[in-house]
């Protein structure tokens, strides 16, 4: 997180012109975090629910997404702002998780994890893992609710982003 604020702070600081989008997570065409969570739901019998499961998300379609991009690229672009964006429902993990099982249709063990254990096992996999699954990096994210309003995209690009479970419940997870 301290490197995204970073990149921001260079790009306010440039003197160009700019809009930063500031996505939520990402869901379908293979965006990583709901895949890897899928990956994981397909080969172990139990899942850890991180920080407990409460965490609140906005996944956001990454379609979505790419007509926020490309309307950052017309005349009416929002320039000189920061955008937090989010999809068009608020779940928790636990919620993401559960969505993810029945659109795989699977049954998992879910187990709820503290982050403070999270934290030690990410380490110890980061120190012998070669391609670890789970890095203290990846976990900074789940030190925080990842949301904004739920407008945020209607009310700076004119339209209501794909809600998570409506798209996963009628076009799976890809």
């Amino acid at each position: 997180m301290a490197t995204r604020w970073g990149m921001e702070e260079a790009v306010r600081q440039s003197g160009i012109p700019y809009v930063i989008l500031q996505p939520s997570v990402l869901f379908g065409g293979g965006a990583p975090f709901v895949t890897a969570l899928a990956g994981l739901a397909r080969s172990s019998p139990v899942l850890p629910l991180l920080g407990g499961g409460g965490l609140r998300l906005q996944p956001l379609w990454i379609e979505d997404l790419v007509t926020c991009v490309d309307r950052c690229l017309g005349d009416n672009a929002p320039l000189g702002r920061a955008l937090p964006i989010g999809g068009g429902e608020l779940v928790t993990f636990r919620e993401l998780v559960d969505e993810i099982c029945a659109a795989l249709h699977l049954r998992r063990l879910l187990l709820p994890l503290p982050l403070a254990a999270a934290r030690a096992q990410a380490t110890i996999m980061t120190a012998v893992l070669p391609r670890p699954p789970l890095t203290p990096a990846a976990l900074e994210l789940f030190s925080f609710d990842n949301v904004t309003e739920l407008d945020s995209v209607e009310r700076a690009f004119g339209f209501t982003p794909r809600g998570f479970r409506e798209h996963v419940r009628h076009h799976g997870l890809d």
